[in-house]
């Protein structure tokens, strides 16, 4: 750590925080300071280099002790969670030596790339497949991705096709929750609606490193009559939040793209849905996104499809979402027509 750290002694004056984060800029390339063989996080003031097998370990703690009560029943009875955490574990950590990916802190990685699962979907062993069709695009000998936000904008564009080998491309099918929202049936039917899109963007963003999870309302305006709707939130940090370091800043957000082409990761009102009719304070909609962990949750994510499940843990963004659309007025991108304002969106 010492080897990130700036020695104010070689400074005639106190060093202010921008300057610090300057002279730590380079710590954040993590793989220019840490030995061959270990694994690197930034955090705030140097960067961790550690031991991968202990890095593993720790992984499988953190999967083992914040897993669902259901994942633990099945781990406990067949082993069939336990089949899915190892190559979770390997290809998670494997995954750090892209430069775009080896910007993530520990506390990010562990909660938004990390897990198996978004939310009650059907598990399976998505990351491998994924990260076999989807690392070369990013990471490969044509084109290598140096950064968070350039690897998101091209996965979006590509993963629909990629990951369908020679069949047409995933497209958006309302009303498939939950008959068809867990990715390899995602993938085995072509469609599927807003929860099914968000959950299998997430698991490709996740696959080569990137944090990302699903979030939405379960209810526009706080009325189940005005429908729900599932998105995504991806974790850019200091991309687009100055000096960002940990899971409590550096998040914005965008559809996969069948769900919600043409959308960017910089803009909030080219979001259908971000507008002051649906977002502002006293509008009624609440909005949480999905965690893993729960011990740092503050609350739990609502499944339209499944109310009464408590068990997802979440946060809540409602006040962010507020913030952002706020200034997009009554009307967001222009996919968001006035006919759609009156009718309800039950996209599930």
């Amino acid at each position: 750590s010492s080897l990130c750290r700036p020695q104010r002694g070689h400074h005639s004056s106190p060093i202010d925080l921008g300057t610090m984060r300057q002279l730590l800029l380079p710590c954040y390339a993590v793989a220019a300071v840490c030995p061959p063989n270990s694994v690197s996080f930034p955090d705030a003031e140097s960067v961790s280099c550690e031991n991968p097998a202990q890095l593993r370990d720790e992984a499988y703690s953190f999967l083992s002790n914040n897993m669902p009560p259901w994942d633990r029943l099945n781990d406990l009875e067949n082993q069939h969670i336990g089949g899915i955490i190892v190559p979770t574990i390997n290809i998670s950590v494997a995954s750090r030596a892209t430069p775009f990916a080896a910007k993530v802190p520990k506390d990010v990685w562990l909660d938004a790339v990390l897990p198996y699962a978004s939310t009650n979907e059907a598990r399976n062993n998505w990351r491998e497949k994924f990260n076999a069709l989807l690392k070369p695009e990013v990471a490969g000998p044509s084109y290598v991705a140096q950064n968070l936000s350039d690897a998101v904008v091209h996965l979006n564009s590509v993963l629909w096709t990629v990951l369908r080998e020679g069949q047409s491309a995933v497209v958006f099918k309302s009303q498939q929750t939950p008959l068809i929202y867990d990715p390899m049936s995602t993938l085995f039917y072509g469609y599927a609606s807003c929860t099914g899109i968000s959950i299998m963007f997430v698991d490709a963003l996740r696959s080569v490193g990137i944090p990302a999870r699903v979030v939405g309302t379960p209810a526009w305006n706080g009325k189940e009559a005005n429908g729900n709707h599932n998105w995504v939130e991806v974790w850019l940090g200091s991309e687009i939040d100055p000096g960002c370091i940990s899971g409590k800043c550096g998040w914005t957000f965008l559809e996969g793209a069948p769900a919600g082409g043409g959308e960017t990761l910089t803009n909030p009102c080219d979001k259908w849905f971000c507008t002051n009719a649906r977002m502002a304070a006293g509008s009624g909609t609440q909005v949480f996104s999905t965690m893993f962990s729960r011990t740092t949750n503050d609350t739990y994510y609502r499944m339209s499809w499944s109310p009464s499940n408590l068990d997802v843990p979440g946060t809540d963004r409602t006040a962010y979402y507020q913030a952002s659309c706020t200034k997009c007025g009554t009307k967001g991108s222009q996919a968001a027509s006035a006919q759609e304002f009156l009718a309800p969106t039950h996209h599930l």
